[in-house]
């Protein structure tokens, strides 16, 4: 079972002047992949206006013990200081200009704003000075990417725990940042761990995933579609990949801005490569499955889901595992790369039935969103096999 939560952006207004509070949502997956959603807690905030303009403030949580009279309190401080010409560095900080924000702007202002222990807040600030500020706080928030994260980790010294401590600490701020003040940017350290997984082991699997050639026939593509047509996240998990032939990580941060109906288009994003992002084309059995589910979704919500919150890694592998070992893996070794259909085998399968129509190697090339052709050389021995089909079908 899987547990999200969710602040939704609605602001609901307190008896108090200037009092507002957000609901935050807790939806739970169970492994069939039916979701249920419900209050479960909700975050304060203040209001107040400053140079003529509106000013928002988180406070914190209902479940971190904040109540009304709390925030009424730290509202009249703010507003007293304002009278006094004391300007709260928050309040500077606000002056800045959102779209050039650095990942310095990120931290800072979630650690000017976030209610939490001064303790806490002494001890976030020496772990981002010491291991980070000077390394990336400078580089524009929307800019950083998941590997940049990943060797600033790797150049902290101590243990794991402090350099998980550290990443952990950049992804509050990510977090507590975007949902009050850069609605615009993306947690990168989210997908962190989508990077680790396409360089996990690297060392020891290259071997193995090389020796990956299985692919689906047509009417095994069928025997997959029929097994999984009553699951719709299965269903549709499995569409985009065969119709963009995308990394699973991709296909997972696929969100409704990146969709283009009009021009059967999806950003995608390749974490592998440090996320770079690329175009793939939506398919007719995919359209089919977007135009009523895309609907539904708000702009920033992810398709892959049955609600808009991001599906998981581990609950996706889970989901697709069944009907693929169901109908493809029954008397195979659990470690026998070479013939087992597994979610990677979908990508394999889009780009081995390119190749089957003569697709030129190049068009698959950027379609897999390979780094150089000698990645793609694979398929070369299809293509040909493909071609000399055609030339024993024309009878001449």
């Amino acid at each position: 079972m899987d547990i999200f939560y969710k602040t939704l952006a609605k602001r609901h207004r307190t008896k108090n002047q200037g009092i507002y509070f957000k609901d935050i949502e807790k939806t739970t997956v169970d492994d069939k992949g039916k979701s249920k959603t419900t209050k479960h807690d909700k975050v304060y905030l203040i209001r107040y206006k400053y140079d003529k303009k509106q000013v928002w403030v988180t406070v914190g949580k209902f479940s971190a013990g904040i109540r009304e009279a709390y925030c009424v309190q730290k509202r009249n401080e703010r507003l007293n200081k304002l009278r006094l010409g004391e300007e709260p560095p928050a309040i500077i900080t606000r002056k800045r200009k959102v779209k050039g924000a650095t990942v310095n702007d990120v931290f800072d202002y979630y650690i000017e704003n976030k209610d939490m222990a001064e303790k806490s807040r002494k001890s976030f600030r020496g772990r981002y000075k010491k291991h980070m500020r000077d390394l990336i706080g400078a580089i524009t928030a929307k800019d950083i990417t998941a590997e940049q994260i990943i060797e600033v980790r790797n150049s902290i010294k101590g243990s794991l725990k402090t350099k998980d401590m550290c990443i952990q600490i950049l992804g509050a701020s990510f977090n507590y940042s975007i949902v009050n003040k850069y609605p615009d940017i993306v947690n990168p350290v989210n997908r962190v761990r989508a990077l680790d997984r396409a360089n996990e082991s690297r060392s020891t699997k290259k071997a193995k995933r090389s020796q990956r050639q299985e692919y689906l026939k047509r009417d095994e593509i069928k025997q997959l579609r029929d097994e999984v047509k009553d699951d719709f996240l299965s269903l549709i998990t499995i569409e985009m990949l065969l119709s963009t032939g995308v990394r699973i990580s991709g296909a997972l941060a696929v969100q409704k801005k990146d969709i283009d109906l009009e021009q059967g288009t999806i950003k995608l994003t390749d974490f592998k490569s440090g996320g770079d992002t690329y175009t793939g084309f939506i398919s007719e059995p995919l359209k089919a499955l977007l135009v009523e589910h895309v609907q539904k979704l708000g702009r920033n919500d992810y398709v892959l889901s049955l609600d808009g919150i991001e599906t998981s890694y581990r609950y996706i592998a889970s989901l697709l595992k069944k009907p693929l070992d169901k109908l493809f893996n029954d008397g195979l070794e659990t470690d026998d790369s070479k013939n087992r259909i597994v979610i990677h085998s979908l990508r394999h399968t889009f780009a081995s039935h390119l190749a089957l129509q003569n697709v030129p190697l190049y068009t698959i090339k950027d379609l897999l969103h390979h780094a150089n052709i000698n990645m793609t050389m694979r398929y070369a021995k299809l293509s040909q096999e493909a071609g000399q089909i055609a030339v024993t079908r024309l009878g001449l």
